[in-house]
Order: structure tokens, then C-alpha cells, then sequence
């Protein structure tokens, strides 16, 4: 899979671009894009931050033996 720094770069990216949509939406847009990205970035989000959880994971399982 991805590098930890590239899920954490991904992530970040994500966050961003997160906030953008969702300002978009609070100031009164009602565009389904808008919508649809937004919901989409957040399932990406969940999707990398369960990669990351389960690299963790492995990492911390492969040193215990």
C-alpha cells in the first residue's frame, strides 16, 4: 500500500479540500457537486484513515513478535 507520509500527505490534502466544500455549502451554495464532493472526500478520508489505523496496527504487531 501507501507509505505513511503519502496517507498522511492524502490526508491532509483531503482535509482541505474538505473545509473548501463544505464553506462552500455553509455560504448558501446548493450545488449537488458541491454535495457530492464533499461526501466524497469524506468517505476518502474514513478509507485513509482506516489504512493508516491498520498499518499502525501491522507495525506494532510485527515488533510485539
Amino acid at each position: 500500500m501507501l507509505g505513511r507520509k503519502s496517507l498522511i500527505f492524502l490526508i491532509v490534502i483531503l482535509i482541505l479540500n474538505g473545509v473548501r466544500y463544505l464553506t462552500y455549502l455553509v455560504e448558501g451554495s446548493q450545488s449537488n457537486y458541491y454535495i457530492v464532493m464533499l461526501v466524497l472526500n469524506i468517505v476518502a478520508l474514513i478509507f485513509l484513515f482506516l489504512s493508516l489505523f491498520r498499518e499502525t496496527r501491522k507495525q506494532v504487531n510485527s515488533h510485539e513478535g
